[in-house]
């Protein structure tokens, strides 16, 4: 699974107009180093909401992971949906706080 077609389904989950389930679990089977990924989502939101790359900053996988088993202590689908906007770049992650 190329990262362009990992970044269109979280863009495609990101975007919809109905509320996802608040995990959705995309599965590899060959593996994509993190930034690779990041990246690939980075420019899909770029392209897609006409932005500068610098609008959107990324945080290393470990820094992203350690707050999303924050939030998921105890979250409701609000918390769940702003930890996957603070991923998408949409929000800081001290918007998560």
């Amino acid at each position: 699974m190329r990262a362009e077609e990992v970044a269109t389904v979280i863009l495609e989950v990101a975007f919809a107009k109905t509320t996802p389930p608040p995990a959705l679990n995309i599965v590899n089977p060959r593996g994509v180093p993190w930034a690779n990924l990041v990246a690939s989502v980075r420019e899909a939101i770029v392209d897609e909401m006409n932005l500068c790359v610098d609008d959107i900053p990324t945080v290393p996988f470990r820094e992203w992971f350690c707050l999303l088993e924050k939030r998921a202590e105890g979250a409701c689908s609000e918390d769940m949906a702003r930890v996957v906007r603070c991923a998408l770049g949409l929000v800081s992650a001290d918007d998560l706080d």
